[in-house]
């Protein structure tokens, strides 16, 4: 595919990708080399490519609950607030059902899997969609519990879930262009740890000392149908 200079752009006429199929297809998932065609296929493509219903291969990963699917990509630019107006006969496995659409992040269902993908966002997130309760906590906004959007991910959470702020050196580099005429920038409260903890690695890694042979010690890391 990527010898002979093969698109993951082409639509069909539902709008559906290469990317779109191969993030449905159950079957493909029993191969070691699954995850390995689907880098090769976001190299070559836009994972936010939409089908007339809105539905992403990132919604379609999520959906499945392929977790490492979707990290692959979101560190690939995948966006994860996308609006999907799903097909009636999907299983909602989801806690957000005040809505007609969803999110690929209403999609992810353990905090674990949500600091996974958080922490390979690699582009500003657009904004999610109002709605009546907080995406971190869950609790209901109402007249004196106000609403904000985390400007690293992009959900909407309340003031609790919201407390921090950080300047603009903690985010991805793509972020640099966000001027909100402020010095810091709103942030929830698990992109504040993900994006302070890998400041604080970075300076680590920094400082870390030469060996004899000119190689700096490394540090070791945590992390973590068509529609």
């Amino acid at each position: 595919f990527s010898k002979n200079n093969g698109s993951s752009n082409i639509v069909n006429l539902e709008s559906s990708t290469p990317l779109h199929y191969f993030c449905n297809n159950v079957s493909l998932r029993q191969y070691a080399s699954y995850h390995e065609i689907l880098q090769l296929l976001v190299a070559r493509g836009d994972p936010n490519i939409e089908t007339h219903s809105g539905c992403t291969a990132l919604h379609l990963a999520l959906y499945h609950q392929d977790i490492s699917s979707a990290e692959i990509l979101v560190k690939n630019g995948a966006l994860l607030n996308i609006s999907w107006s799903k097909p009636e006969e999907c299983v909602e496995f989801w806690s957000n059902k005040d809505s007609s659409t969803v999110l690929p992040v209403d999609m992810v269902r353990d905090e674990y899997s949500l600091r996974r993908l958080l922490s390979v966002i690699s582009m500003p997130q657009p904004w999610a969609e109002s709605r009546s309760a907080c995406m971190q906590c869950n609790s209901l906004f109402k007249a004196f519990k106000r609403q904000h959007h985390c400007r690293h991910c992009g959900r909407l959470v309340c003031g609790p879930c919201s407390s921090g702020a950080l300047e603009i050196t903690y985010f991805p580099s793509s972020f640099r262009s966000l001027n909100e005429g402020t010095s810091s920038l709103r942030v929830c409260v698990v992109c504040e740890d993900i994006l302070t903890s890998r400041k604080k690695r970075s300076r680590t890694s920094f400082r870390q000392p030469i060996l004899n042979s000119g190689t700096a010690i490394t540090p070791l890391f945590d992390y973590g149908r068509t529609f």
